[in-house]
């Protein structure tokens, strides 16, 4: 008996994903085109981001979940999705089994599943400072950093410099 409940949890799981893909596909192919309109832009992609994020209960984690599926670089089938919480850039990766807490906000950051951590609530990861980043309960890896998977204290001090560097971008000149 416990083996077909199992089954018919798992069916039912799988068929909630189905029709969640198939309501937010329209939503997906706007940013889709956003993309490869190539002008840099993620307005698209923002506005449907903040609106899936204020859907509530079961339905809106599962309508969260499909849209990250169909817009983020990688988004598993299998990860929760918070209400509020949302993603402010295409470029981001959600593995298996990843908690995304409720008012979370990433950035173009790896959301990795390590043993015994999720992704606090309120919690804030960095976007392309091409360093980890890790919050109580939390690990957010930026794409270009390595692997760390560790956990800090939130007391713990700042390993990240007090003034930014230039990212090779344009520099500011102070005039005369």
């Amino acid at each position: 008996m416990a083996g077909s409940f199992c089954h018919l949890r798992s069916w039912l799981k799988s068929a909630v994903n189905g029709v969640a893909l198939l309501l937010v596909t329209p939503f997906a192919l706007t940013c889709w085109l956003e993309a490869r309109a190539g002008l840099g832009h993620e307005g698209v992609f923002a506005f449907w981001s903040h609106l899936f994020s204020l859907l509530p209960g079961p339905p809106g984690m599962a309508l969260r979940r499909a849209y990250y599926r169909l817009t983020l670089d990688q988004c598993s089938a299998h990860c929760f999705i918070g209400f509020g919480a949302l993603f402010s850039h295409r470029q981001a990766v959600v593995e298996d089994g990843v908690y995304v807490g409720p008012y979370a906000l990433i950035g173009s950051a790896r959301v990795a599943l390590a043993p015994g951590i999720t992704l606090a609530n309120n919690a804030t990861t960095a976007s392309n400072n091409g360093s980890a980043t890790n919050v109580v309960g939390s690990v957010a890896l930026t794409p270009k950093s390595s692997d760390p998977r560790r956990r800090v204290s939130a007391y713990a001090p700042s390993n990240q410099p007090r003034h930014p560097r230039s990212s090779g971008g344009a520099r500011l000149r102070r005039r005369a």
